[in-house]
């Protein structure tokens, strides 16, 4: 995936985030490393992986050190219940629908580039 441009913000969906089963088994402390866990997501080199600014993948130690806090059990939390993923090459964390939404970005983009119609944007979605 290129390397994604400077956004100021991502879409949140407060209800997604309420009614979420996943989200809502893990405990409170979890919930907010999610939330923080997010905020480095959109602001990494790869939209929705968890990677320093120079591409490597941040660690459970790495997250301790942010938050102030020991997060090994909480990721165990968010992993269990499938509120986040490790990717199998490098064991980045990753939000899936924050990947879901920048790829479909970028292929909206790049259709409007080319000055495309609405059905030829969908076809790029396909």
């Amino acid at each position: 995936m290129p390397k994604s441009k400077k956004l100021p913000a991502f879409q949140f969906y407060p209800g997604d985030w309420m009614k979420d089963p996943s989200l809502q088994s893990v405990s409170l402390a979890a919930k907010g490393l999610w939330i923080t866990m997010l905020c480095l997501m959109h602001e990494s080199p790869e939209r929705g992986v968890l990677l320093h600014s120079n591409g490597s993948p941040m660690t459970t130690d790495h997250l301790s050190r942010i938050s102030g806090e020991a997060v090994e059990g909480m990721i165990d939390e968010l992993l269990m219940t499938g509120v986040t993923d490790q990717r199998d090459h490098d064991k980045s964390f990753v939000c899936r629908r924050m990947c879901r939404e920048e790829t479909a970005r970028q292929k909206m983009g790049y259709g409007g580039k080319k000055g495309g119609t609405v059905t030829q944007a969908k076809k790029a979605l396909e």
